[in-house]
């Protein structure tokens, strides 16, 4: 049991080390490039998201998986994330749950939802993202049919 405990604190440990940096600053908006939000940027909005759902990323037993290889095929034009709790007694992981961030505009979605997440804080950086890509949200409704709810 030592064993598998020691391993799930040294996996998350290093899932710090590697993603610690991107969630350590804020967006710049000024560095989104015309083609879109990279997995780091896109890692950030979904940060600000989870800041306002309450979620304390500081826990190190939370921790944002990677995009989702084929991904892109599922959702085209968003990066997809997990977000994982691993238990810190019983060395067990749980999927929080998947959200998927539009490259172009920063939307956000509550993938295995279906619900588009908005709020003032998050709208502002969608501005800012969409000013620099020249794409901007949709309404509610072709927001919900693009991303196939």
């Amino acid at each position: 049991m030592r064993i598998v405990s020691g391993l799930s604190t040294l996996i998350v440990a290093a899932g710090l080390l590697c993603c610690g940096p991107a969630f350590a600053r804020a967006l710049d908006v000024n560095k989104v490039r015309p083609t879109g939000l990279t997995v780091n940027q896109a890692k950030r909005v979904l940060m600000v998201v989870l800041e306002h759902e309450r979620v304390d990323m500081s826990d190190t037993a939370w921790w944002i998986d990677e995009p989702f290889r084929g991904g892109d095929d599922l959702y085209p034009g968003y990066r997809t994330f997990g977000l994982v709790y691993s238990h810190p007694k019983n060395a067990m992981s749980f999927t929080h749950g998947h959200y998927a961030v539009n490259v172009l505009t920063g939307d956000v979605w509550v993938a295995n939802a279906c619900k588009r997440i908005s709020f003032p804080a998050l709208s502002t950086l969608q501005q800012g993202i969409s000013s620099r890509t020249g794409k901007h949200r949709p309404s509610a409704r072709v927001a919900r049919d693009d991303f196939g709810c």
